[in-house]
């Protein structure tokens, strides 16, 4: 949005349920799929640059991505996730956080 409250561009995606968003190196911003368990790297303009990470294309097991920290001094970033398939009904916390390293 600009100061007027003008909306400049979005980002669709029909299966996307974003819980968190970071900012990241060059204004490129970081996003928590949550329900389809990846994390997507979006530039400035809100384009699509790649999947960072998909539990379904990889050995990673990363469940239901709910917030993320960048630290761009180190290019690390930490991600607070489920650590099983089970989803805990119970509770919307996450148990589990990974670091990955984005260069």
């Amino acid at each position: 949005m600009d100061v007027n409250g003008h909306l400049l561009t979005s980002f669709t995606d029909v299966d996307l349920l974003p819980w968190h968003l970071s900012v990241a190196d060059d204004d490129n911003v970081l996003v928590a799929d949550h329900d389809n368990d990846r994390v997507l790297l979006l530039d400035a303009q809100l384009q699509l640059q790649r999947v960072l990470i998909d539990k379904h294309k990889s050995q990673l097991k990363l469940w239901w991505p709910q917030r993320l920290c960048y630290s761009p001094d180190m290019s690390l970033l930490r991600v607070a996730h489920h650590s099983g398939s089970e989803w805990p009904l119970s509770s919307l916390r996450s148990d589990l956080i990974s670091l990955f390293r984005l260069r």
